[in-house]
This record gives structure tokens, C-alpha cells and sequence, in this order.
């Protein structure tokens, strides 16, 4: 399958419909390795709600169960996060919940903001908490990391850069996906946020496969 990079590029997302699961992890390398995270090495991932009980410690299943997930990056407790997040819908559950995205591009920040985001420290993760920003400048724009479960603003200026986010995250216009059995979802995950929806009833049968992919794969740290 030949991926159309442009559109990945131009809307910070790619959704694909009737890929085969036995072609996802060639699609997947044509963005760069599969990268895995020591607690789940594996490289292809199946993820589905859980409840509190049974799921693993310092994960978004672990403080919010089987309900809905706040906009976040996955990996955002790695030194150099994934560069994008490819995730393949087996069962979209009987709840039909959706995955919602956020493009950081659309918040249009100032100078002033722009600096602030690549100056404010963070701590990140739980296990070896490490300081961060929540962006960085490169050629092509600011890449960001977001996840308030696992990164702690450490200073009045990161205090303050937390509210102005949560403020452009509320008021921001998000994607929704639908998922339909046999779906290929890649989001920049440099760029864009995610989050899971609600659902009105229990869909414990809602099965997705993520992969992370590209980026330093030498830079993988414990949560």
C-alpha cells in the first residue's frame, strides 16, 4: 500500500478504510521502525477498554477505566516521543465510541506563546521523572508533547502555559472518527492530539492495534 504523505502532511492525519491486517506493518514502515515501550514490547499492540482493576499501573486505563480519555501524545514520557501513532480498527465495539483529534496547529500561537512552549518546564513520567518542554521549533513548525497524566508543569511559566492550553483545547473544533471494521487511522502524534470518546453503553468488545512508529527508537524510557 502507498501512502499518501501529502495529505498526512497537509491535515496532520491519514484515514484509511479496507486494509488488510496482514498489511499493517509493512504500511506502517514506509513512516519509519516500529517502536515499542518496555511494558508492551509489543510491536503491534491490541488495545481495548478496560476496567480500573485490570489494567496495567501509570496507564490512561488505570485512571479512567473503561470511560473517556483526555486529549493527550502517546509517549509523551519518552525522551523523543513517537513521531506518529497508527492505530487499525478490528471492532469498533457496540458502543460505536469515536476517536477524536486536535490539530496544535490551529491554536495559531504568538511569538510570545511560541516561546513560551519551548522554554516552560515539565516533568515528565512517574517512574524516572525527567524535565521536558511541551514543544520544540523545527523546519516545519512547533512539535509538541501533551499528556497532563504523565507530565507536570515545574515552574510558574509552565504553570501558566497549562491554563493557556486547556483554554485552545476547549474552545478548539476537534475531528471525529468513526470507526468501521478494517480502518487505518495515522496521526502526526508530534502535532496532533487525540482522545476517546465516551460511550453510552459497555463496549468491551472494541478492539483497536496500535502501532508507534519513527522517531529516536533508541530513546525509549520506563514510564
Amino acid at each position: 500500500m502507498i501512502l499518501d504523505l501529502s495529505q498526512l502532511k497537509r491535515e496532520g492525519y491519514l484515514l484509511l478504510s479496507e486494509v488488510d491486517e496482514g498489511d499493517l506493518a509493512g504500511t506502517a514502515q514506509e513512516l519509519g521502525p516500529l517502536r515499542v515501550d518496555p511494558r508492551s514490547p509489543e510491536p503491534i499492540r491490541d488495545i481495548r477498554p478496560q476496567d480500573l482493576e485490570s489494567a496495567k499501573q501509570n496507564t490512561l486505563s488505570s485512571r479512567y477505566g473503561t470511560g473517556a480519555f483526555p486529549f493527550h501524545t502517546d509517549a509523551a514520557h519518552w525522551d523523543h516521543p513517537a513521531q506518529y501513532l497508527g492505530l487499525y480498527c478490528v471492532d469498533p465495539g457496540e458502543g460505536r465510541r469515536a476517536t477524536m483529534l486536535i490539530d496544535s496547529r490551529v491554536w495559531a500561537l504568538d511569538d510570545d506563546e511560541q516561546d513560551l512552549a519551548c522554554r516552560a518546564l515539565w516533568a515528565t513520567g512517574h517512574v524516572r521523572p525527567r524535565l521536558c518542554t511541551f514543544a520544540k521549533e523545527t523546519g516545519s513548525g512547533l512539535e509538541i508533547r501533551y499528556d497532563m497524566d504523565c507530565m507536570k508543569p515545574m515552574t510558574r511559566e509552565a504553570h501558566s502555559l497549562k491554563a493557556l492550553l486547556e483554554a485552545r483545547i476547549q474552545d478548539c473544533k476537534t475531528t471525529q472518527i468513526q470507526w468501521k471494521p478494517k480502518d487505518l487511522l495515522i496521526i502526526d502524534n508530534r502535532r496532533m492530539l487525540h482522545a476517546r470518546a465516551s460511550s453510552a453503553r459497555p463496549d468491551t468488545g472494541r478492539l483497536l492495534k496500535r502501532m508507534l512508529i519513527g522517531g529516536d527508537r533508541n530513546a525509549v524510557l520506563e514510564l
